[in-house]
């Protein structure tokens, strides 16, 4: 749960390093102990990669696909999002 409130809250990885997090975590949940940022590392780069494959095989089953560019300037920067 930690490790998807991190990325869906784009929070920052030091935050399993805080020490009011560690507090946090092991007063609500005495018998737990707080993952080390290597092992979120660990486990995030794991998670990517399972999903990189479940996009792949999905995509390979279908003969089309479509995308979008969001273009627009800023201080004189020309910006790209790409979405799928």
């Amino acid at each position: 749960m930690i490790q998807n409130m991190i990325i869906n809250a784009s929070l920052p990885f030091n935050l399993v390093e805080q020490i009011d997090f560690k507090n946090l975590i092991t007063t609500g949940y005495p018998n737990r102990h707080v993952l080390s940022r290597k092992m979120l590392m660990k486990n995030i780069k794991a998670q990517h990669q399972v999903l990189l494959q479940n996009m792949k095989s999905i995509f390979s089953k279908i003969n089309y696909l479509t995308t979008t560019a969001d273009c627009w300037t800023i201080f004189k920067r020309f910006v790209i999002l790409n979405k799928l």
